[in-house]
């Protein structure tokens, strides 16, 4: 009973952010010259850390929403943005980006012990996570876009599903000076 009451608060939240970006009225819609899906990469803390950025085409010049979009464990860029093959419905992010007008960033997290990506979740128990710290590849990657891109300072959000919907949760704690809102799906808050 306790799972289906979270699993229903997570969509919940889930509906709210959706709710508060379909709302923004944006103006002075113009084109840009860079749109569409990009994979780049930042150093942090010497690592060389990989992240996609959907941008879509026509952004208004009012700042506009972003949404980090966190992976589960095991989980590629690729995978999330549809572009390793498989059929995701984290595509789905890109598809609301164009029609409501706002950036979708698909951080990827370092291998964990089986060689995949994961994140550092803070976990106690957690023996194949990552241990890197991701809260300063994620703070990091957010100031490297707020100073490229014209970002509505108090409408970030991070949404994550598994390992990414952990990730996210540690998101609200640790970066709630930067993070609005989160939402976590198929994860719940650790208890260490």
């Amino acid at each position: 009973m306790r799972n289906s009451k979270n699993i229903s608060q997570s969509f919940k939240i889930i509906f709210l952010i959706f709710l508060s970006i379909s709302c923004q009225k944006l103006d002075n819609v113009e084109n840009s010259d860079e749109y569409g899906l990009f994979t780049k990469n930042i150093v942090v803390d010497g690592t060389t850390r990989r992240y996609a950025i959907y941008i879509p085409k026509d952004l208004a010049n009012s700042p506009h929403p972003l949404i980090f979009e966190l992976h589960g464990g095991g989980v590629y860029i690729e995978d999330m943005t549809g572009e390793g093959g498989l059929k995701t419905p984290y595509k789905l992010w890109m598809n609301k980006a164009d029609s409501e007008k706002f950036i979708v960033i698909f951080p990827e997290g370092l291998n964990g012990i089986y060689g995949k990506p994961t994140w550092n979740d803070c976990r106690g128990n957690a023996t194949v996570s990552s241990t890197a710290n991701d809260i300063s590849f994620i703070s990091k990657l957010l100031d490297e876009v707020s100073a490229s891109y014209n970002i509505n300072a108090n409408r970030i959000y991070a949404s994550g599903t598994s390992n990414g919907g952990l990730m996210a949760l540690r998101l609200a704690v640790e970066l709630s000076d930067k993070i609005a809102a989160v939402a976590a799906t198929v994860s719940a808050m650790a208890d260490s």
